[in-house]
C-alpha cells in the first residue's frame, strides 16, 4: 500500500472515530505530498462542510475541479447555493435563540437538517434548545450525533455535562474504534472514484462500481508522465535581434510549446511591433494566460512535491506568475513561490510572495500557514513586522495549529 493510500485510510479512520480535526490534518499532509490526490481533497472539503466552513470547503472543491478536473467536486460546488440559503436560515435560528424563542429556533434548525452542511453547529444548537425546553432525551440524540464525528467538540461536551447534572448518565456515545469500518471502506472507495455525494456519508450506501486503488494508480501514472518530461532550458533560449521571430513563434503556438512561447513572447513586451507582430504576440499572451499558466503551475508544483527541485520549481512558477494574475491559480502560485524561495533560503523573495498572498487572499486556504511562515522569516529581519504577522495569526486563528509556542514567543518579545 502506498504512503498516500495509507494516509488516506488513516484520515478516514480518524473521522470515523470522531477526530474530525485530526482527519483534516492528515488530509493536509496528503495534499502537501500530492496535490493531485483528488479523494483527500474532497474528504477535507466534506469535513469542513460538516463544520460549517463553507468557504474552505468551496475553495478545496474548486481547486479539485479546476486543477484536477474532478467531477464529484463539481457536483459539490453545484449544490452550494442551496447551502447558502440554509446558512441564512441558521443565522435566523440563532437570533431566535438569543431572544429565548427556542421553539421558533427549533423549527428553523430542523429545516437546516435537510442538508449535512454545518451539521455540527446545527446539532449543537438543537441540543441546546431541547435542554432549555427540558426535553433531555431528544437532546441526547443531538449531542451524540456531534460526538460521533467530533469527540472533542467543546459545545457538545458542555451540553453533555448539563444533561449529566440532570441525572442523565446513560446513552451517550463512547469513542469508537472500528464499529463502522465496513461502511467507511466503502465510502473511501466511492469518494475515490467520484460517486459519493455530500450527504452520502450519513445516508444509505449503495452500489460500488469501481476501485479506489485503480483510480490512484491512474493518478500516479499521470504524475509520473509529468515528472518524466524533462525540460531542456537550453532549447528554449532565443536571441531577439532587431527582427521579431514571428514564424518561430507561430510554430510554437501551433505545437503549444509553452516554454518556447514564453521565451519568445516575454522579450517582445513593450517593443515596437507592426500589426501582424502585435497580433501574433496577442495570441501568444492569450494562450499563456489561458493554458500556459496551468501548465507551468502543474510542472512547478510537481517540482515542489519532489522536495529537491527548487530551481526548476521557481522557473516554472515564475512563468505562471508572469501571466497568471487573473487566474484562479494565482493564490496557489504565490504560495508555492514563497515555499520554493524559502527552501532556497532566499528570505527576501519568499517574503515578497507571502506578503502579496496576505494582501490579496486574506481569507483563503493558505492564509494561516502564510502568516506563520511570514512571522518566522521576519523574526531575524524585522521583529516589529514579525510581531505584526504573529499577532494577526493569533487574533484571527487562535485555535489553528500555526498559533503555537513559536508565534507566541515572537509576539511576547
Amino acid at each position: 500500500m502506498s504512503k498516500i493510500k495509507k494516509l488516506y485510510t488513516k484520515a478516514f479512520t480518524k473521522y470515523e472515530r470522531g477526530y474530525i480535526d485530526d482527519a483534516i490534518d492528515v488530509c493536509e499532509e496528503i495534499m502537501s505530498l500530492n496535490m493531485k490526490h483528488r479523494p483527500s481533497i474532497n474528504l477535507k472539503g466534506l469535513l469542513y462542510y460538516f463544520k460549517g466552513d463553507l468557504q474552505s470547503a468551496s475553495a478545496l472543491w474548486k481547486l479539485n475541479y479546476e486543477v484536477n478536473n474532478d467531477k464529484v467536486s463539481k457536483k459539490y460546488l453545484d449544490g452550494l447555493k442551496e447551502d447558502e440559503k440554509i446558512f441564512s436560515v441558521y443565522v435566523s435560528a440563532i437570533e431566535y435563540m438569543r431572544k429565548n424563542r427556542f421553539n421558533d429556533a427549533l423549527n428553523l434548525l430542523r429545516k437546516c437538517k435537510e442538508s449535512d452542511y454545518n451539521r455540527i453547529n446545527v446539532d449543537n444548537n438543537i441540543a441546546t434548545c431541547y435542554i432549555k425546553l427540558g426535553e433531555y432525551n431528544k437532546a441526547i440524540e443531538c449531542v451524540n450525533r456531534v460526538l460521533e464525528i467530533d469527540v472533542k467538540n467543546p459545545i457538545a461536551i458542555k451540553n453533555k455535562k448539563k444533561l449529566m447534572k440532570q441525572g442523565i448518565n446513560k446513552n451517550f456515545v463512547k469513542p469508537r474504534k472500528s464499529n463502522v469500518v465496513f461502511i467507511s471502506v466503502i465510502v473511501i472507495l466511492l469518494i475515490g472514484v467520484g460517486i459519493a455525494s455530500k450527504d452520502f456519508l450519513v445516508k444509505k450506501i449503495k452500489n460500488i462500481s469501481k476501485n479506489d486503488a485503480r483510480q490512484e494508480n491512474i493518478l500516479n501514472k499521470k504524475q509520473q508522465q509529468i515528472k518524466n518530461k524533462v525540460i531542456d532550458k537550453n532549447t528554449t533560449k532565443i536571441n531577439i535581434n532587431e527582427k521579431v521571430p514571428s514564424g518561430e513563434l507561430n510554430k510554437a503556438l501551433e505545437s503549444k510549446d509553452f516554454n518556447k512561447i514564453y521565451a519568445l513572447a516575454k522579450p517582445l513586451k513593450g517593443k515596437r511591433l507592426d500589426t501582424n507582430e502585435k497580433t501574433t504576440l496577442s495570441r501568444a499572451e492569450d494562450i499563456l494566460k489561458d493554458q500556459g499558466v496551468k501548465y507551468f503551475y502543474n510542472t512547478g508544483r510537481e517540482c515542489v512535491e519532489a522536495n529537491d527541485k527548487w530551481d526548476m520549481a521557481i522557473d516554472n512558477l515564475t512563468k505562471a506568475y508572469d501571466y497568471g494574475k487573473d487566474s484562479y491559480l494565482y493564490g496557489h502560485i504565490l504560495f508555492m513561490l514563497g515555499v520554493s524561495y524559502q527552501n532556497k533560503q532566499d528570505v527576501k523573495e519568499a517574503l515578497k510572495y507571502y506578503t502579496e498572498y496576505d494582501e490579496k487572499y486574506p481569507n483563503e486556504n493558505y492564509i494561516q500557514e502564510v502568516l506563520y511562515r511570514t512571522a518566522i522569516l521576519y523574526k531575524n529581519v524585522d521583529l516589529n513586522k514579525a510581531k505584526e504577522y504573529g499577532q494577526k495569526l493569533l487574533k484571527n486563528y487562535p485555535d489553528c495549529e500555526y498559533s503555537n509556542s513559536k508565534i507566541k514567543a515572537i509576539v511576547s518579545k
